[in-house]
This record gives structure tokens, sequence and C-alpha cells, in this order.
């Protein structure tokens, strides 16, 4: 998996400075240790129906994260609430 990610972001990177920099692809895919062939596949995939859900479901997640002031969970909630005072147990008599 993690190869995978890997790869990933050496496709994205030849992707993106091809674009910007109109960089040769024989030459970034040459840099990269990837073949043309394998690259030209990854840029003309399908992307499957569940990684695209996924991945507007992390874009929410993250949106949702920025409005919470980039806190999340029960830290967030007990902030907002005023310190209860310490009480001690009453004994049993």
């Amino acid at each position: 998996m993690i190869s995978q990610v890997r790869l990933q972001q050496r496709y994205i990177a030849i992707k993106e400075l091809n674009e910007e920099e109109a960089l040769s692809i024989v030459l970034l895919c040459r840099v990269a240790g990837i073949s043309r062939a394998a690259y030209y596949k990854w840029l003309n995939r399908t992307i499957p129906v569940r990684q695209e859900e996924n991945e507007k479901l992390l874009e929410d997640i993250r949106l949702l994260y920025d409005q919470a002031n980039s806190t999340y969970g029960y830290r967030h909630h007990d902030d907002d609430q005023p310190a209860a005072p310490a009480t001690r147990p009453v004994p049993v008599q």
C-alpha cells in the first residue's frame, strides 16, 4: 500500500511538472524511475466509484476540521463548557 502511495505521488509530480513547467514526460519518467507506459496507464485510468466517494468524504472531513478551528473529538466540546467545581465524595455513615 505504501509503495502505491509513493508511486501515486510520483505520477502526480510528473503530471504537474509537465503541465506547469512544460518539462518532457520522457525526462520526468526517467528521473522518477517510472516507465512511460506505466505513467500513461495511470494517467488514462478509470477512477473507481468507491475512490471518488472516499475523496469526496475526505474533502468534507477536512472542511469540517477547518471550520472547527482544527480541533475535533471530545476536547472540542469540553473547551466550550465551564469547568465544574471539584466535589468530594460524601462518606456513607
